[in-house]
């Protein structure tokens, strides 16, 4: 009979190591898939810690990347990216934005610097974040949703899930804008490499499906780590 595993248990790869890889009740198979994942999530958390430091941003941006790498496994293998996630996610980046400014410093959020253009002067930090994650969701989610719209009236076939689009919302809502867009640009340029690979393996099936979540979620972790480098990079190409 099934039983719930103990959490003592479940503690990420040394349980896998202690149990040798079997349930300690009914001594099943546990899939390498757990450790592994776990494993993988242990390096970025490494990275991300190397990146920015330890400072009172560091347990949000590990709780970003436990997130979106539960999504992107759960896409890969499921196709879903479930509420549970998504949801509780929009909630958790704005108060990051909210809290990072003051108990890390603004420049910790990437688009702080450059939103003074377009918001009123003298107006709170928080209040200044917060605007700024409500561009990041409509820069992620709106524009996946416009693009899924705009296929389907075309084409007449969905393009674009809204688990995808109620992803980037929270990840424009805690990335900020400019993240956003390269963690789209990201996603499509890998998205379509792998895509291609595929056609040409497998024959040239255009309406094949591809988990777009998956490479949502490599480009969110690729903009966190080293997404501003890129995107100022990128500015000084044009000065």
């Amino acid at each position: 009979m099934s039983r719930p595993i103990a959490a003592y248990d479940n503690i990420p790869i040394l349980s896998f190591m202690i149990l040798r890889g079997r349930c300690r009740k009914c001594r099943a198979p546990i899939s390498a898939r757990y450790p592994a994942v776990e494993a993988l999530t242990a390096f970025v958390f490494a990275a991300v810690a190397w990146r920015g430091g330890f400072s009172w941003a560091l347990p949000f941006d590990l709780f970003f990347i436990a997130a979106v790498v539960a999504l992107l496994f759960i896409d890969a293998e499921n196709m879903i990216l479930p509420n549970a996630i998504t949801y509780p996610g929009m909630l958790f980046a704005l108060i990051a934005r909210l809290a990072i400014p003051y108990l890390a410093g603004p420049n910790r959020v990437d688009d702080l610097a450059h939103l003074g253009a377009i918001v009123p002067p003298n107006l709170p930090l928080g209040i200044v974040s917060l605007i700024g994650a409500a561009i990041g969701a409509l820069a992620g989610g709106g524009s996946l949703w416009l693009m899924g719209f705009v296929w389907e009236k075309l084409r007449g076939v969905e393009a674009m899930g809204l688990g995808d689009v109620k992803m980037m919302i929270m990840v424009g809502a805690y990335l900020g804008w400019r993240l956003t867009i390269l963690t789209i640009l990201l996603a499509v340029f890998s998205g379509s490499l792998v895509g291609i690979a595929i056609m040409a393996r497998r024959g040239r099936n255009l309406q094949m499906m591809l988990p777009f979540g998956i490479f949502l979620g490599i480009g969110a972790v690729l903009s966190l780590l080293i997404g501003t480098r890129i995107v100022e990079w990128y500015a000084t190409q044009f000065r």
